[in-house]
Order: C-alpha cells, then sequence, then structure tokens
C-alpha cells in the first residue's frame, strides 16, 4: 500500500503537471493532451520493465482512440528528449536488432512513480537508481542495455564498450531466499559464458559476498557500498 503522505503527493502530482504542460505540451506544442498524459502514466508504471509501443497501440485502440504507431514513437521520443525517461535496449552484438528491440523504462525521478503505485515495489525502484547511477558514471564509448534469452531468464544490466563487454550487473533487492538468490543469478551466469565476461555483480540491499558457481566469481554488494565505490 503507498504511505507516502497525502501532501507529498499533492507536490509530486504538481511537479508532474509543470513537466506535462512546460516541457511536453507547450514546448512542442502537442494538441492531444489527453494521450500524452495517458502515455507518461503508462511509462510511470513500467518503471524497470520492458515497454511495448505496440501493446500500447492496441491498448489505445480497443479504446477507440485512434493514433498511428509513429506518434506514439514520436511522442515517447519526446519524453526522452526532455529527459523524462531514458530508453535501454535489449542487448546484441547486432547494431539493428538491438535498435528493433523492446526497450526498458526507467525514469530520471523515480518519485513520480508513487503518484500511480497501489503497492511498493522497492526492487523495481532500486534497479532505477543503479541504472541513473551506471548513467552518471558513463563514458563516452559506453554502452548500457539488457540482456534476455528465450527462457525469459535477464540480466538488468550490460555494460559494454565498443566491442568488450564490461560487466553484468543484477539487482536483487533480498536474495534471503535460497530459491530467489539462485535465480537471481542464474542469468548472470549464462549471460557471462554467452557473451564471455567473467565480471558479474550482484547489487543487494544489505548482503555481501563472493561467490563462485559453476566457475564463475560472483561478487555481491549493498547498494550504498556500490554508490560509494
Amino acid at each position: 500500500m503507498n504511505c507516502v503522505s497525502p501532501i507529498k503527493i499533492r507536490i509530486l502530482k504538481e511537479y508532474l503537471e509543470m513537466v506535462i504542460l512546460k516541457d511536453v505540451v507547450e514546448r512542442y506544442n502537442i494538441k492531444n493532451t489527453k494521450v500524452v498524459r495517458w502515455l507518461i502514466k503508462a511509462v510511470i508504471t513500467s518503471v524497470s520493465k520492458e515497454f511495448s509501443v505496440h501493446k500500447v497501440y492496441l491498448t489505445l485502440k480497443s479504446q477507440n482512440i485512434t493514433l498511428s504507431k509513429n506518434t506514439l514513437y514520436t511522442y515517447l521520443s519526446i519524453l526522452e528528449d526532455v529527459l523524462f525517461i531514458f530508453l535501454v535496449p535489449k542487448f546484441s552484438f547486432s547494431e539493428r536488432k538491438q535498435d528493433l528491440s523492446i526497450n526498458k523504462i526507467y525514469l530520471c525521478d523515480c518519485s513520480f512513480s508513487k503518484i500511480f503505485e497501489s503497492s511498493s515495489n522497492t526492487g523495481k525502484k532500486i534497479e532505477n537508481v543503479v541504472f541513473l547511477e551506471l548513467m552518471r558514471r558513463k563514458k563516452i564509448l559506453t554502452d548500457i542495455s539488457y540482456w534476455k534469452n528465450k527462457e525469459q531468464q535477464e540480466v538488468d544490466f550490460v555494460v559494454k564498450t565498443s566491442q568488450k563487454i564490461d560487466q553484468l550487473i543484477q539487482v536483487g533487492y533480498d536474495i534471503e531466499d535460497t530459491e530467489t538468490k539462485k535465480r537471481e543469478i542464474t542469468a548472470p551466469i549464462k549471460a557471462g559464458k554467452e557473451l564471455n565476461c567473467n565480471d558479474l555483480l550482484v547489487i543487494t540491499w544489505d548482503y555481501e559476498a563472493e561467490e563462485v558457481v559453476e566457475e564463475k566469481k560472483i561478487k555481491f554488494i549493498p547498494l550504498w557500498k556500490w554508490l560509494l565505490t
């Protein structure tokens, strides 16, 4: 349940309204404000998740809202241009495949998610925080993407410089449970073997260790400590 005070929610809503009107609607002279508001809510509630424009298009169509996919892509690009969102592609050594992949969404300010959330999803918020820190540390030639295989196993971040995979990062808020921990490390191990990367990092809330699993060394580090490194 959302336990943020009503005053804070009101301030966030006013701030969001200012962003919508000043940075988006007025700046880009957008007439269809209803769709823009709907899209902004959709991206906020999709933080740290894959975001399919095609699915959004079908949802709007089912609600008798006529809009082309190109317009949706334009609106999404505008939200990216004003730094309201960041789009992260699915990793591929093929630039074309990566460009055509379904992006994951991250917010410039994940506090906006408090406006619409019915329950707290700390793990997704931490993932957003990790992404923003990666962007802050990002070098000119560094590329950030996510990895996902056919079994739908996923690594949150692939950090690549030119054609070299520097690091694989998984965000696991609570890995006290054995099954949860196993699930969080399975994908990095598989991705590490596939991408020939030995630097595997799992960012946790408070767990710290170094373990070797299937001949791959995995480092676990608390979020606060990683942010200070």
